[in-house]
């Protein structure tokens, strides 16, 4: 699920992308995952920046930067989406 999540929100090619999908899936690894992983929320931000929804974006990779113990490679790229998400830009690989 996360990474169909993933996928459908970064994917260079807008013929893959699906933000609401990527919504879906990303909100049931959360769920999963019971809301305390790091990269899974990271995804779940992606998706709601693929959907235009940069405020929820924001919340989702600053929240995912409040876990414990996040290696700190792990950290910077988060820290980064960030950036990109208060700057009202998607992810793209």
């Amino acid at each position: 699920m996360k990474q169909r999540a993933w996928f459908q929100a970064t994917c260079p090619d807008p013929a893959f992308r699906n933000g609401q999908q990527a919504v879906k899936d990303a909100k049931a690894a959360c769920s999963i995952s019971e809301w305390r992983d790091e990269d899974t929320l990271d995804t779940l931000a992606a998706a709601y920046a693929e959907t235009g929804d940069f405020a929820s974006a924001t919340r989702y990779a600053a929240q995912a930067l409040t876990i414990k113990d996040i290696p700190p490679l792990d950290a910077k790229r988060i820290q980064h989406h960030l950036t990109l998400f208060q700057q009202n830009r998607p992810i793209r690989l």
